[in-house]
C-alpha cells in the first residue's frame, strides 16, 4: 500500500467516524441489533486461554528448579524472560492481525500453535534425562510465550468488533464479562494446577507435573476448537487501514526528513511528513505521544508486579504452609490476587473512589496511578520484613576455613570426646562444635555405662562446611563413623531427611536394594549409600518427603520390613532431620531420636497476604486507571496501538527486573526486597509525580477539533 493510499484510508475512517458520531446524536432512528450470538464462545475461548496461560505460570518456577534443576537465580532469569517474552509479543500479534491476516485468521493461527507449544511441555516434563527435558521444555516455553502474546491483543479486540458501534452498554457489558472470565480463568488455574502438581504421584514421583501441565494444554485445545468453531457466527471484519504499517511510514518519514532538510522549521518534528501523510493521522500519532510521555516510569510497576510468580513464590516455599491441617501449596498461594482483585473493584469503585471524590483527592487517573505505585512499592517492604522473620531461622553462617561438626551419639554408652574439642554426651544425646579448622584432628572417645569399654581414636579432617560424625555401639565396640553434611532448605517447602543407623539387619552386597521404610501420607522407601558391606551400621543421603507424619520401618530382606514400625515421626515444612535408629534385640535396646539440623519454617504463609492486598489495590488503582487513561487519551485510530504498547511497557518490567536483579542477587531476599521498594517508592513515583503535574489531559472539544475541521474542509 502506497503512502497516498494510507493517507487516503485515514481519511475514509476520519469520515466514517464523523458519521458515526452523527448517527449516535439520534438513537431512535436506529433499528438496533440484538446481542450477539458468538459472545458466549468467545467467553469460553477466553476462559480456556487464560486458564491455560495461568496455571502454567503458577508452576513454572518450580518446574524450573526441582524439575530441570536450574538454579534458583538461573530460574529467575529463565521465568521472566519468558515474562519479558511474552509480553514483547503482542507487538506481532497486533501487527499480523492489523496489516495481513485480521484478528480471526490470526488468533486461529496462533490458537494452534500456541496449543502445540503446551504440548511440547508436557512432553518434555515426562523425559528421563535433564539435558532433553530442558531442551524439549525451553522450546515450548518460547512457542507459548510467542503466541499467548499473540493472542492477547486480537481476543479483546475480536470480542469488540462484534458490536455495532452504537451498542455502547452490550460492548461494556461484554468487556465486564470479560474480565471477569480473566480473574476466575486466574482463579481456578492457580487453586488447580498447584493441587495437581503436589498432590498426584506420576512416573515414580511424588509429583505430576505431566498432568499440571497437561490440564491447560488440553484446555488451550478446546479452546482453540471452540473458536473456530464458532466461525459461522462471527461478524469478522477484514483489514482495511493497516494502521500499525501507516504510523511506522510515517515516523520513519518524518526523522528522514527532518535529518535532510534542516532548514526548513516545522513546529512539530512529525509534521515534516506531511508531504505524503494525511494531516489528520500526523495530528493522532502526535496525541499518541502526548500519551506516551506519561508511560515512561509505568515498567517500574511492572518490575515488582511480576515477582509475584518468582520471588513472592519462593518466599512462601520458605514459610509454615501449614493452614488448618491444608498444607497449601506454596504456588497456590498466587490464587490470592485474582480472588482479592474480585473482591476490591467494587469497594473501590463504590467506596473508596466517591469517598475520595467528596475529599477533593485521588480524583485524576495520573493521581491514582501514582498511588498504586506507592502501594506497590509498600507490599514490597512488609515483603521484606516477612523475608527478615524467615531469614531468623537461618542457620548460623560458617566462616571460610572452618566447619561445624554435628556429633550424634547413637549409643546407649556415655561417650567421652577429647582432641580438638572437649565434650561429653549422655546415651542418645548430641551436640553441635562449632568452628573447626580445616586440619588433621585426633578425636579420642571413650565409652562408659555400657558394655564397650575401650576407648576409640579416630583421626578427622573436616573437608565441607558442616560435617556429621555418629558414634555408636556395634558387637560390644564404640565405632565411630562421619560423612559430609549440608544444609539447605528446598524451595518446595518439603522437608529433607537421612538416616544414621545401628540395625540387627546386616546390609550386604546381595542385598542392595534393602530399604527403610518411611510410611505416611507419601510412601518412601530410602536406602543406604556409600557404606562398607556387610555392615548392621548405615549411613544415608538426604530425601525429600512430603511433610507430616510417617512410621518408620526397618528391613528384613531387600523387599519386606518387619511388621511394627519403630517409631513414628513428624516431619516439618522446610526442615533437615537426622533420624538416628538404634536396635539390639540381644540386649533388648531400641532407640530412635530425630535431630533436626535445620529449623522448620516456622513463618505462618496467611503473613503474605497483606503484601497481596496491597499489590492487588496497586494494580486496581495503577493499571486499571492506567488502561482507562491511555484509551481516553489516545485518538479512536490508534486504540490498538496504544493497547500494544502498554504490553510493551508490561514486558518491559521485566527487562528491567533481569537487569536489575544481575546486580543485587548477592545480597540476602530481605534486603533485595527493600531495593525493590525503593526503586519503586523514589524514582518511579517522583518521575511520575512530576509529568503528572505538568501533563495536559485533552478536552472532548480538543479530541474532535480537528475531525470536524478536517472533514468540513474535505467536504
Amino acid at each position: 500500500m502506497s503512502s497516498k493510499e494510507m493517507s487516503s484510508s485515514h481519511e475514509q475512517e476520519t469520515d466514517n467516524k464523523a458519521h458515526v458520531t452523527t448517527s449516535v446524536s439520534q438513537p431512535d432512528a436506529i433499528d438496533k441489533p440484538k446481542y450477539p450470538r458468538c459472545i458466549p464462545l468467545l467467553l469460553i475461548q477466553e476462559f480456556c486461554e487464560k486458564f491455560s496461560y495461568y496455571g502454567f505460570h503458577a508452576i513454572l518456577m518450580f518446574y524450573l528448579i526441582r524439575e530441570l534443576h536450574y538454579s534458583e537465580y538461573t530460574a529467575f532469569l529463565v521465568f521472566h524472560a519468558f515474562m519479558a517474552l511474552k509480553n514483547f509479543s503482542p507487538y506481532v500479534g497486533a501487527l499480523i492481525a492489523d496489516s495481513y491476516l485480521g484478528k480471526f485468521w490470526t488468533v486461529v493461527h496462533v490458537s494452534v500453535w500456541y496449543a502445540v507449544g503446551k504440548i511440547i511441555v508436557v512432553v518434555g516434563s515426562t523425559l528421563l534425562t535433564v539435558p532433553a527435558m530442558r531442551t524439549l521444555s525451553i522450546i515450548g516455553f518460547i512457542l507459548v510465550a510467542l503466541c499467548n502474546g499473540g493472542l492477547a491483543p486480537c481476543l479483546s479486540a475480536f470480542g469488540g468488533d462484534q458490536f455495532e458501534n452504537h451498542q455502547e452498554k452490550e460492548r461494556e457489558l461484554y468487556y465486564s464479562l470479560f474480565y471477569f472470565v480473566i480473574h476466575f480463568g486466574n482463579i481456578t488455574a492457580s487453586f488447580f494446577t498447584p493441587f495437581l502438581r503436589s498432590h498426584v504421584n506420576c512416573f515414580g514421583n511424588d509429583t505430576c507435573y505431566p498432568l499440571a501441565f497437561g490440564i491447560p494444554a488440553l484446555l488451550s485445545i478446546i479452546g482453540a476448537i471452540v473458536f473456530i468453531l464458532g466461525k459461522p457466527l462471527y461478524r469478522i471484519i477484514p483489514v482495511k487501514d493497516r494502521i500499525f504499517i501507516s504510523v511506522f511510514k510515517c515516523i520513519g518519514h518524518a526523522l528522514t526528513r527532518k535529518l535532510k532538510d534542516k532548514e526548513e522549521g516545522k513546529e512539530h518534528w512529525l509534521e515534516y511528513a506531511d508531504d505524503q501523510f494525511d494531516k489528520g493521522l500526523i495530528s493522532d500519532i502526535k496525541a499518541l505521544f502526548h500519551v506516551f510521555q506519561v508511560y515512561s516510569p509505568l515498567a517500574f510497576f511492572w518490575t515488582l508486579y511480576h515477582q509475584m510468580g518468582s520471588a513472592w513464590v519462593l518466599q512462601a516455599s520458605r514459610m509454615d504452609i501449614d493452614i488448618l491441617g491444608y498444607r497449601i501449596p506454596p504456588d497456590q498461594m498466587l490464587l490470592w490476587h485474582p480472588v482479592l482483585i474480585l473482591i476490591l473493584i467494587p469497594i473501590f469503585k463504590f467506596g473508596f473512589y466517591p469517598l475520595f471524590g467528596k475529599l477533593g483527592i485521588l480524583v485524576t487517573p495520573l493521581q491514582k496511578i501514582a498511588t498504586g505505585g506507592v502501594l506497590c512499592a509498600l507490599s514490597f517492604l512488609l515483603a521484606g520484613f516477612v523475608q527478615l522473620s524467615i531469614e531468623r531461622d537461618l542457620p548460623h553462617a560458617v566462616q571460610k576455613g572452618l566447619s561445624e561438626l554435628t556429633i550424634i551419639n547413637n549409643s546407649p554408652c556415655t561417650v567421652n570426646m577429647t582432641g580438638a574439642t572437649k565434650t561429653s554426651l549422655h546415651a542418645f544425646e548430641s551436640e553441635v562444635v562449632r568452628n573447626m579448622l580445616h586440619k588433621l584432628n585426633h578425636l579420642l572417645f571413650t565409652p562408659s555405662d555400657c558394655s564397650a569399654e575401650n576407648p576409640v581414636r579416630k583421626p578427622f579432617t573436616p573437608e565441607t562446611e558442616y560435617e556429621s560424625l555418629m558414634v555408636t555401639l556395634d558387637d560390644g565396640k564404640l565405632q565411630v563413623v562421619m560423612q559430609n553434611d549440608s544444609r539447605i532448605k528446598l524451595e518446595t517447602g518439603y522437608p529433607r531427611v537421612r538416616i544414621f543407623s545401628r540395625t540387627d539387619f546386616e546390609f550386604t552386597s546381595s542385598n542392595k536394594n534393602s530399604s527403610f521404610l518411611f510410611l505416611g501420607e507419601s510412601e518412601y522407601k530410602i536406602v543406604p549409600k556409600n557404606i562398607v558391606r556387610p555392615s548392621k551400621i548405615s549411613m544415608t543421603d538426604y530425601w525429600d518427603l512430603r511433610p507430616g507424619a510417617y512410621k518408620i520401618y526397618l528391613p528384613i530382606n531387600d523387599s519386606l520390613h518387619e511388621k511394627e514400625p519403630v517409631d513414628e515421626l513428624n516431619f516439618k515444612c522446610g526442615g533437615s532431620y537426622i533420624v538416628a535408629i538404634y536396635q539390639n534385640s540381644a540386649a533388648n535396646e531400641s532407640k530412635v531420636t530425630m535431630l533436626s539440623t535445620y529449623k522448620w519454617n516456622t513463618v505462618p504463609v496467611l503473613l503474605q497476604l497483606p503484601q497481596y492486598l496491597l499489590m492487588a489495590s496497586g494494580e486496581i488503582m495503577f493499571a486499571i486507571s492506567g488502561i482507562s487513561f491511555s484509551y481516553s487519551e489516545a485518538p479512536g485510530s490508534m486504540k490498538s496501538i496504544v493497547h500494544a504498547v502498554w504490553f510493551f511497557i508490561y514486558g518491559t518490567g521485566n527487562v528491567w527486573l533481569l537487569i536489575i536483579k544481575s546486580f543485587i542477587h548477592v545480597f540476602k531476599p530481605s534486603n533485595q526486597f527493600s531495593i525493590f521498594a525503593v526503586i519503586m517508592s523514589r524514582p518511579a513515583v517522583w518521575c511520575f509525580s512530576i509529568i503528572a503535574l505538568s501533563f495536559t489531559r485533552r478536552n472532548e472539544e480538543t479530541k474532535r477539533k480537528y475531525y470536524y475541521w478536517d472533514s468540513r474542509k474535505r467536504t
